[in-house]
């Protein structure tokens, strides 16, 4: 057995015990568990990128103790991904977008490619991150991905949409959590987040400086900042697909056409 080997193995062990508390995250929440894309494959050979194999947690490197929280690499659905940032009621050209557990970067692609001012990428694994500015480059995508710890990372003090594919247990949620609150005491600019399979979704629901946006069982969306808001200045908008996703700012704000992946987002006046 090779270095490579032991090593993987006594992180598998390390990871066993934590495992348990996933699938029991999992089990509470069915609705929530990530599934693969079947399309995945296709998204990969329309930009000729490499983002669609899964990696399990044991067999990632890492700048920091807290991977053994991590849940490990699986493909962000870029179709759903896609249509749910198309239809946050925002300027997407004026928000920065940052996907914390970025992976190898295929929600990075999408983000970029519907028109958000810059992306930038949160990982812990090293041969992630490497995999991921590769991936962008292959698109000819100007974006940042960042080799740090995922509880340690502090949120832009700009108007942000953070993006969260599971990659973490309640642990490094927690400490996320704090992390965006400690910005919102410093910045009042606009904050929201979309968490994909949301299996640790207790932790940001009791959150007094977060309210939740739309809730669609495999994603729950989150809204800080710029709070005070008369209702009467707000009119729901529609999930892409059916139902109601929150609340439009202002008769001044916009919202885009629903929009399927790859294609040009349109925009009309609301």
């Amino acid at each position: 057995m090779g270095i490579a080997s032991v090593s993987e193995f006594i992180r598998f062990v390390q990871f066993a015990p934590l495992r348990i508390n996933r699938l029991w995250d999992i089990f509470r929440t069915p609705a929530a568990a990530a599934k693969p894309d079947s399309l995945g494959n296709i998204f990969d050979l329309l930009h000729g990128t490499d983002t669609e194999e899964a990696i399990k947690v044991y067999k990632l490197d890492a700048v920091s103790s807290s991977y053994i929280h991590s849940h490990g690499y699986q493909a962000s659905h870029s179709n759903r991904v896609a249509d749910i940032l198309a239809s946050l009621p925002i300027r997407r050209e004026q928000y920065n977008f940052v996907d914390v557990g970025c992976g190898k970067g295929r929600a990075l692609i999408v983000a970029a490619e519907i028109g958000f001012r810059k992306v930038t990428g949160v990982e812990i694994s090293r041969a992630l991150c490497e995999k991921a500015r590769k991936n962008l480059s292959i698109c000819g995508i100007i974006g940042q991905v960042l080799n740090c710890d995922a509880a340690a990372f502090e949120a832009p003090e700009s108007a942000c949409v953070l993006f969260l594919y599971s990659p973490f247990n309640r642990w490094v949620m927690h400490q996320f959590r704090r992390n965006v609150e400690r910005r919102l005491k410093h910045s009042n600019e606009d904050i929201w987040i979309v968490y994909f399979s949301p299996i640790c979704r207790g932790t940001l629901d009791a959150s007094r400086k977060l309210r939740v946006f739309g809730d669609f069982g495999d994603t729950v969306i989150y809204r800080g900042g710029r709070e005070n808001r008369s209702e009467n200045d707000e009119r729901p908008i529609e999930n892409p697909k059916g139902g109601k996703i929150g609340l439009l700012e202002g008769p001044d704000r916009i919202m885009p056409e629903a929009v399927e992946a790859k294609s040009s987002v349109q925009f009309t006046s609301a």
